[in-house]
């Protein structure tokens, strides 16, 4: 009917939501979901609490061919349905549900599926009811609701990003090279919000080590060959595709050991720097993404992927020659383009016949500023020598380029006889005018530049690591003042391992395979950054390990990402350790990417055979419900037998964990890495371990304590002192050396391996060495606490038992299913008290007749006299 389809129309206008995803709560007679679906290319999903009008539904959709391909229908509402969040673009509330979301529950659950960045509630229904869900809606404060009413409708948008999200739009995350997005809202432990999307068909090959996706206003963007997508965030859907004719990718993000042969097995693609030291030839903003092809920089409109203009890189002065575009960045409104490759190689290889080395599209012969928006030239400058890619960055108005030439052109000179140069500068240019306005150089000896906004600090640094160019340096450390230049702090002997994460007020020191990190230090005075040790109260290096990973890591405010074998994480919020997000793996470019409220994880793994379970693209949320388990550093300074002032064992976890209260729960055994070392002893006839999902656990306790445990145990002994833990590298499977055939080039000694970065100024690592003698410590009380947990569906009085401490019986006649109330339930008991002097030891008695022999899922300790802060 006419009117109908005006009413679609209008509809799908007032909240642009022409393609995507849709929720329909209470289709009434189906009539407008009908019309809306005929009009738009939306999927959608809709609910209808009346199950015999979803058969009849079924039907008629059926017969129209829509249902199953477009539209599905259930029986439910938004609390029962459950969708997911960030789900639809657009969200239909029919009159016999909007009448119920006064209850603020149901209201919730609608709202939450809404996607941010626009997606739109729409109610219709009587002038007087649409008023008061609106003031009920408006007193909900519900996060970036908008709230627009008129006589026949009612629209509630989600607009903008998420709280505490924030982006991703450069190579190293923002123009400052920060490698931090200051996305808050996504915590540890995480959950899946979507799987599936697009093949890594449309990606580059992963051993090329390409750029990583950027994310803003919910989108993300990522590059192939010859292709550049758009992928929304929050479902993992192609919003467009747009492809080239030549992105000029070859010889830099992937060369001739790459074959198009994506079901082969055979070694593909051998590793090169890539981005690394090219840089992104793409970079992201708010409408528009900017990429460089050859002397041109295009820009694509965000929603469309189509172009809206073309910026010409203009030739040098006395010439026609085009000139290639090289660095790529953005800065305010002001487009900073590389004024053609260096080409070091060519100039002082032989000519123009030289060969085109990844190191000659490190850097650029000079600077250009555009108006990002008009395209015109707002100041040129030069380069004494070579601005360096991995040292251009901007802030606060200013652009600071490193000016000199990578050890491979030094290299190139020396060979001809040639002295190196002595000027080399760290230089800085007004960002709008192009104006100097300062230069220094003195000790101009790194590769990399890091840029804080909020501090005001350069660093000039180094970012040497395994992929990435040998011109990299991995020594030295300088922060200036960003507005004068002045040396804030300096140490040229440091050493560490790339490229420096400047996170808030900190520099964090990344990690190379099967290495722990060179530590963090203070970004305003370079002091060693100290953390506490939550077993010992002292304080000593933060540090982070991985295990197999060949890209760099990442930050967001709470996490650090990277390929720790599987994707692998580091929870800064906690700081308890190395974890895992388990079952797929992360690129060889960082490509686990905190933006937007999520993390990001596309398929980056074209050309990789290596047997993970799961080889799709991903979205992950924060999830208070899920578990969470890691390894860490603590205690690899410590001293044999230091006394730990609090600990928790976690019996049969399959990782260590950090409390909110400041307990680490470690587990026993040790199956999931490294962990602190401290004595425990577990004996018992028939003694086993069990493991269940923290979600089956209630009652009392940490459920993901009381989820695990240990069954027939007769005496457990634990010794609150902290021995040096094995930092041994384990040995690499075949099925997760993902570079066979380099390895055995390194075996043979064809590749030298790569060099473990030295410690710098952070106490030495302790090495495996006889252990001395341990320490003889004095009688001390402490509170004993007995997580238990019944994983069974036991009956009262079929699992009975005693437990002493010391031998003195503190529990007698136990019955886990009693104390907790039920199977499934945990349940915690305090002694006070307890006098441990060398150990702790635990006896367990199985009371006469009990079927089920004893059982404890954890045990904590906490020294009485210094009880550990939270």
């Amino acid at each position: 009917a006419p009117a109908l389809a005006a009413e679609a129309e209008a509809l799908l206008k007032a909240t642009d939501a022409g393609a995507g995803y849709a929720l329909w709560f209470g289709v009434e007679d189906g009539a407008l979901l009908e019309a809306v679906l005929l009009h738009s290319k939306l999927r959608i999903v809709a609910l209808e609490p009346d199950a015999a009008k979803v058969a009849e539904l079924r039907k008629r959709w059926d017969a129209a061919g829509l249902y199953g391909s477009r539209v599905t229908l259930h029986v439910g509402d938004p609390a029962s349905f459950r969708a997911p969040p960030y789900f639809a673009n657009l969200i239909v509330v029919g009159e016999s549900v909007a009448a119920r979301l006064h209850d603020r529950a149901l209201l919730q659950a609608t709202y939450e599926s809404l996607r941010p960045y626009g997606g739109t509630l729409w109610f219709a229904g009587s002038g007087e009811m649409l008023r008061e869900l609106a003031e009920v809606i408006t007193n909900a404060k519900l996060e970036r609701a908008e709230v627009q009413w008129g006589a026949e409708h009612l629209r509630v948008v989600r607009a903008d990003a998420l709280p505490d999200s924030a982006d991703w739009t450069h190579q190293y995350g923002d123009i400052g090279n920060t490698l931090k997005s200051d996305d808050a809202r996504v915590k540890a432990p995480l959950g899946l919000l979507w799987f599936g999307g697009n093949s890594n068909l449309d990606v580059l090959p992963r051993h090329g080590h390409g750029p990583p996706e950027q994310v803003i206003g919910g989108r993300m963007f990522i590059e192939g060959i010859n292709v550049l997508s758009a992928r929304d965030v929050y479902t993992g859907r192609i919003l467009w595709k747009t492809e080239f004719t030549n992105l000029g990718t070859y010889g830099i993000y992937f060369d001739a050991s790459y074959t198009n042969t994506p079901l082969s097995t055979a070694y593909n693609q051998k590793h090169i720097p890539g981005a690394n030291g090219r840089g992104a030839n793409f970079v992201a903003a708010e409408d528009a993404v900017y990429v460089a092809v050859s002397n041109v920089c295009v820009m694509l409109d965000v929603k469309s992927g189509q172009l809206t203009r073309s910026i010409v890189l203009p030739g040098k002065p006395g010439t026609n020659a085009p000139v290639e575009w090289a660095f790529l960045g953005i800065h305010e409104n002001v487009l900073l383009g590389g004024d053609g490759f260096a080409m070091h190689s060519r100039k002082l290889g032989g000519g123009a016949g030289g060969s085109r080395a990844i190191e000659d599209y490190s850097a650029s012969d000079g600077l250009v500023g555009f108006d990002r928006h008009t395209g015109s030239v707002l100041w040129r400058v030069g380069a004494r020598h070579s601005f360096l890619h991995n040292g251009i960055v901007a802030g606060n108005g200013r652009v600071y380029c490193l000016d000199k030439l990578p050890a491979s052109a030094e290299d190139k000179l020396k060979r001809r006889g040639a002295s190196v140069p002595k000027d080399y500068r760290l230089v800085c240019f007004e960002a709008h005018s192009g104006r100097q306005l300062w230069e220094t150089e003195q000790n101009i000896f790194g590769t990399w530049l890091g840029y804080s906004k909020a501090h005001d600090v350069l660093l000039l640094a180094g970012a040497k690591a395994t992929d990435r160019l040998k011109d990299e340096v991995g020594e030295g450390l300088t922060a200036y003042r960003g507005l004068d230049g002045e040396i804030r702090w300096q140490d040229l002997k440091r050493k560490y391992t790339g490229p420096c994460i400047l996170h808030n007020e900190l520099i964090l020191t990344s990690a190379n395979s099967y290495n722990v990190s060179g530590g963090a230090f203070n970004l305003l005075d370079g002091s060693p950054h100290l953390v506490r040790n939550p077993l010992t109260g002292k304080s000593e290096p933060w540090r982070v390990s991985r295990t197999y990973g060949c890209n760099n890591m990442i930050a967001s405010e709470n996490l650090l990402t990277f390929r720790s074998g599987a994707a692998g994480f580091y929870d800064l919020a906690n700081q308890s350790g190395t974890g895992n997000l388990g079952g797929f793996k992360s690129g060889c470019t960082a490509n686990l990417i905190v933006a937007n409220g999520v993390l990001n994880a596309p398929d980056y793994t074209r050309t990789c055979t290596c047997g993970y379970q799961n080889q799709t693209s991903l979205g992950l949320i924060s999830m208070p419900e899920m578990e969470l388990w890691t390894y860490s550093q603590f205690g690899l300074d410590s001293e044999t037998g230091e006394r730990i002032e609090r600990v928790g064992i976690n019996f049969g976890a399959p990782g260590d964990r950090r409390a909110p209260d400041g307990t680490m729960w470690l587990e026993y055994p040790s199956v999931g890495g490294d962990s602190p070392g401290v004595p425990v002893s577990v004996t018992g006839k028939g003694m086993a371990y069990f493991r269940r999902h923290a979600s089956q656990m209630g009652g009392r306790g940490l459920p993901w304590v009381t989820a695990s445990g240990v069954r027939d145990c007769e005496t457990i002994t634990i010794a609150p002192e902290l021995i040096r833990p094995n930092v041994a590298k384990p040995p690499r499977s075949k099925e997760d050396d993902e570079d066979e055939a380099i390895e055995r080039a390194k075996a043979r000694g064809a590749i030298p391996p790569p060099e473990i970065p030295a410690r710098g100024a952070l106490p030495e690592l302790p090495k495996l060495a006889p252990p001395a003698p341990k320490r003889v410590y004095p009688p001390a009380p402490y509170t004993v606490r007995l997580y238990f947990g019944e994983p069974e569906n036991r009956a009262p009085g079929q699992r009975v038992f005693d437990v002493a401490l010391q031998g003195r019986t503190v529990l007698e006649k136990f019955d886990i299913n009693v104390a907790a109330g039920g199977s499934g339930r945990g349940v915690v008991k305090e002694i006070n008290g307890v006098i441990i002097q060398k150990e702790l030891k635990i006896s367990f008695t199985r009371a006469a007749g009990s079927q089920a022999g004893p059982l404890l899922c954890g045990v904590e300790l906490i020294a009485e006299r210094r009880t550990a802060a939270k």
